[in-house]
């Protein structure tokens, strides 16, 4: 009996849908994702992290049995080459899922472009002060990194024609949102922003 692949479930918060102008910005984000599971990151990552951690356990154990300032100095220098080698398998991780994101959307006849726009205004939200933390020191490669390569793989971009289904769901999308926000907002709140959509386009869904 053939084995069925496992279900996999994508959470989307309200606000992140709310910040988003088309569909092909949701269908990045859901790309970027769907890249993760193709790739086994997770799966990958916790095989990767038992032999780690037999590294780190072993490195913190002759620190130990060392002593004093040199055995500290072993010891945290273990912990330190392990947090940074994990580090640098979630950058990738993250490159890889934007480069197959930006295949299943082409394949799927979303426009990649949407994943240019996401990440923008995604990075225009960041905290601030996070542009000053060492690249070393992130889970994500940096927004400008992230944009220049979708940029790059955008100018090599041919578009093809869309589906039936890309059509049906860019149509439905303002709809879509709409509904969303209608459930997931406050009276008031939802009020004053329906409010001003109307202002600006009459004819909003």
């Amino acid at each position: 009996m053939p084995l069925q692949a496992p279900e996999v479930i994508f959470f989307f918060f309200s606000g992140l849908i709310n910040m988003m102008d088309d569909v092909d910005e949701l269908a990045a984000v859901m790309s970027h994702e769907i890249g993760h599971v193709s790739a086994r990151h997770l799966s990958n990552r916790i095989e990767q992290n038992k032999t780690m951690s037999i590294a780190v356990l072993a490195g913190l154990l002759a620190g130990a049995l060392m002593g004093g300032k040199a055995g500290a100095a072993i010891a945290t220098g273990t912990m330190a080459a392990g947090i940074q080698k994990q580090l640098a398998y979630s950058r990738e991780d993250e490159r890889q899922a934007d480069n197959l994101g930006f295949k299943y959307m082409d394949e799927s006849r979303f426009n990649p472009g949407g994943m240019i726009t996401v990440m923008k205004r995604l990075e225009r939200l960041a905290p601030a002060g996070t542009d000053a933390i060492p690249p070393y020191l992130l889970t994500h490669p940096g927004g400008p990194e992230r944009v220049s390569t979708s940029e790059i793989l955008m100018s090599q971009f041919v578009p093809k024609a869309e589906s039936a289904e890309s059509i049906r769901f860019r149509t439905l999308f303002p709809y879509f949102k709409a509904v969303l926000l209608a459930k997931s907002m406050d009276f008031q709140g939802a009020n004053r922003y329906f409010g001003k959509e109307r202002e600006v386009d009459p004819e909003s869904p």
